[in-house]
């Protein structure tokens, strides 16, 4: 491979060289494929088997719930993972008591909101958001065991325990939206099930726990971490109310099955995981640059190719299996475009972070994607409606990449400026 491929064949044979990729990476990619297949699934009978309209209410609720819940702490996912890796189990007690305990103002939010709507003419939308106000909570709570698992490195238990959770869900809504056809009976099945589920896996991770040590700053390091995540929640889900108020519910069903063709874009995690594995505590800071480099260059090239292919893809799916939504199809062309940007600027945001110096440019990266989606998201919403907001996800990505390109620029003359001294 490496004589045959070149530089980029040197890079593969190293990336594939890693433990990471041995051992955890064929686990993370099936999870994330069964995740984005079911996904396709579940939207194929959402979308089938309910009215249009309907379809539009369960985005919009969705989307309200995700917002709703930044009151139950979610950056407590990476405190209690850092607490776990370091064997501080009592923190899975301590996050669960503390995420229930913030969970009930998410729940109570809900709740308002569900009031507000029914005052204005929407009994559906307004049930839906009752019946999340009364589960969510506790199933985001009791969520903290997939943390807790990540950080003592128990992927195969978290692996099965997401199969269970993606594949069994997802079969009881289809069910539920063919045999009932209604939004109301697949949003308690969801959220019922949800939390049912979560709270069995909370109970059967209770034995592996070694001990029951509490993380003392475990406060602080939710406010740390939790920041980037509400922010992140918040600007990837406001788009989607709005739209619902202005182009209506309709539209907003359209753009809801459109936005399943992003699934793909996120496999540039996959990417950021495994460099992680391989650049931590590397010396030779010219070859990792050069690698870094070579990998985000052959990324942004082959995502193009793929970008090709999952047209196609979903161009045979929607006129096959939804031809009423024949309108999602230009869509989705448009919101595929975020993937070469998105699998180009992962290997860079590796490298910011597997190295010290360059932590101030990787937390200020990180954040350019969230804030740019505020302006960018709403303004497209507001003034090009569904297709707006599908363009403004692509600026989005786009300048998160022309931004992970500059601090590339900006390391590799520290780096150079370091080897002269």
């Amino acid at each position: 491979m490496k004589r045959t491929l070149g530089a980029p064949g040197a890079f593969l044979h190293r990336l594939v060289r890693s433990p990471y990729w041995r051992t955890n990476t064929p686990l993370i990619i099936v999870q994330m494929g069964m995740a984005g297949l079911v996904g396709l699934c579940q939207m194929w009978a959402l979308a089938t088997y309910l009215p249009q309209e309907e379809l539009g209410y369960w985005g919009y609720a969705a989307a309200i719930v995700a917002m709703a819940s930044i009151f139950s702490l979610p950056g407590s996912s990476q405190a209690l993972s850092y607490a776990a890796a370091h064997q501080m189990d009592g923190a899975l007690r301590q996050t669960f008591t503390l995420r229930l305990k913030w969970g009930t103002l998410c729940g109570l939010s809900l709740a308002l909101l569900a009031g507000f709507h029914h005052l204005s003419g929407h009994p559906t939308l307004a049930a839906m958001l009752a019946i999340a106000a009364v589960f969510v909570p506790v199933q985001l709570a009791a969520d903290s065991a997939d943390a807790y698992l990540a950080g003592r490195g128990e992927f195969r238990i978290a692996f099965v325990r997401k199969v269970v959770s993606y594949a069994g869900l997802s079969a009881l809504v289809i069910l539920t939206a063919a045999w009932f056809r209604d939004v109301l009976v697949c949003t308690l099945v969801n959220y019922l099930a949800g939390t049912l589920v979560n709270l069995a896996f909370m109970h059967l991770t209770q034995p592996l726990l070694r001990n029951h040590r509490r993380h003392d700053g475990l406060n602080g390091m939710n406010v740390r971490f939790g920041g980037l995540s509400m922010l992140s929640v918040v600007s990837a889900n406001l788009e989607r109310p709005v739209l619902g108020a202005l182009a209506g519910f309709h539209q907003l069903a359209t753009y809801q099955v459109a936005r399943t063709a992003m699934f793909p874009v996120s496999f540039g995690r996959v990417v950021e995981k495994l460099l992680l594995s391989r650049l931590a505590g590397r010396s030779d800071r010219h070859r990792v640059l050069r690698d870094i480099v070579t990998g985000a260059s052959l990324l942004f090239v082959s995502g193009w190719f793929v970008y090709a292919a999952l047209c196609l893809v979903f161009q045979f799916l929607v006129t096959r299996f939804l031809p009423n939504y024949h309108d999602a199809l230009a869509l989705m062309y448009v919101l595929l475009l975020q993937l070469p940007f998105n699998w180009a600027a992962k290997p860079i945001q590796s490298w910011l972070y597997a190295d010290q110096q360059h932590h101030r440019c990787y937390w200020f990266l990180s954040y350019t994607l969230p804030v740019s989606r505020l302006p960018l998201l709403l303004g497209g919403a507001l003034l090009g409606g569904v297709a707006g907001a599908a363009w403004g996800w692509v600026l989005c990505e786009a300048l998160f990449f022309f931004v992970a390109i500059f601090m590339l620029i900006v390391g590799r003359h520290a780096i150079a400026r370091e080897a002269i001294k």
